[in-house]
């Protein structure tokens, strides 16, 4: 891989748990009575109005004027067609949600698994529940809600996006090492997995890289294997091919990535 001019550096200590989004949102306890989803089905009507009618085509219209955004291999989403299924992708900016929501499976509803943050920010919060997304549990009785969540996403048939990396790392050119966790519910449920790797490149007059993003799979759990040997296969899976996309297909460093000297003390 060539990559071009770097146009800032970051500092790392831990690839797992160190996060750039640069927000500055409080992330807020999210309570027990938490609902995940709506069963309503005159409210899920409306909410598909407004997904499909007016945010979707906004979404792709930023997508496309910002970054440039391109998806190969789309053609794979067939390979699903009439299923619920689970995409995985690497966390590169903070707005990877907006390509996976309108440019990728599009007709098919997006449930989206976000961090608490998400839910934190006064005034939108129905904006992003409206849009499919919900939150990671931090308690047992919300862990109970959110894994009837996930099953009742897949037994719709919709896509369920889980970014394994959780944090976000702005433009980051490689893939960093993510736990085997999120990858036990498609073994449980035994549904297929997606893979879409973002990817960047210069373009001319702008600051901003252009995205092209690789779709890959469906990959299947093995059942020849016990669910936590299934589990760990499909994690591989996933990091193995976003890996090998990674570090073939990047083509510019926005910016520059350098691990702390642990002597620091930082």
């Amino acid at each position: 891989m060539s990559k071009k001019r770097v146009n800032q550096t970051f500092e790392y200590s831990d690839e797992i748990n160190d996060d750039f989004s640069q927000n500055g949102i409080k992330a807020k306890i999210i309570e027990d009575s938490y609902r995940f989803y709506n069963p309503n089905p005159i409210v899920r009507f409306f909410n598909m109005l407004f997904r499909q009618c007016i945010i979707i085509p906004l979404l792709w219209c930023t997508s496309k004027i910002m970054f440039h955004t391109k998806v190969v291999n789309k053609r794979a989403f067939k390979k699903v067609r009439g299923k619920g299924y689970f995409l995985y992708s690497n966390h590169t900016c903070n707005f990877d949600p907006i390509h996976h929501a309108c440019l990728m499976d599009h007709f098919r509803f997006t449930a989206l698994m976000a961090g608490p943050e998400s839910f934190s920010i006064y005034g939108i919060r129905w904006l992003i529940r409206a849009l499919g997304a919900f939150p990671t549990p931090s308690s047992l009785e919300l862990h109970r809600k959110f894994r009837d969540c996930i099953q009742w996403h897949i037994k719709k048939r919709h896509k369920v996006v889980i970014y394994p990396e959780a944090h976000i790392w702005p433009y980051y050119t490689d893939i960093r090492p993510f736990r085997s966790k999120s990858f036990r519910y498609p073994v449980e449920l035994d549904t297929p997995i997606m893979v879409a790797t973002t990817t960047f490149r210069k373009r001319k007059h702008s600051k901003t890289p252009k995205v092209v993003i690789y779709i890959d799979g469906p990959f299947y759990p093995n059942h020849d294997l016990n669910n936590k040997l299934a589990t760990k296969e499909l994690r591989d899976i996933a990091y193995n091919t976003m890996l090998s996309r990674a570090q073939k297909e990047n083509k510019y460093a926005k910016i520059k990535y350098i691990r702390k000297n642990k002597e620091d003390g930082k």
